[in-house]
């Protein structure tokens, strides 16, 4: 197994709406969404969990598919 993929974390909030893989304060590793504005029923930008549990972030769109 030479080929490796390596996720490079990144912290604070993203600047766009996006699909994210996201570590929680729980280590729990899932998928969420940010969104740009607020949520108007939670304040949150994320779409399932409040902002101060997730930790770290890595957007979806830039994972490379795999090569074969």
């Amino acid at each position: 197994m030479g080929d490796k993929s390596v996720i490079k974390w990144q912290t604070g909030t993203p600047k766009h709406t996006c699909t994210c893989l996201i570590t929680t304060k729980y280590n729990i590793v899932e998928v969420d969404v940010h969104t740009s504005k607020p949520i108007e029923w939670s304040g949150d930008h994320w779409l399932k969990h409040c902002d101060t549990d997730v930790i770290a972030w890595f957007e979806i769109e830039s994972i490379e598919p795999f090569k074969f």
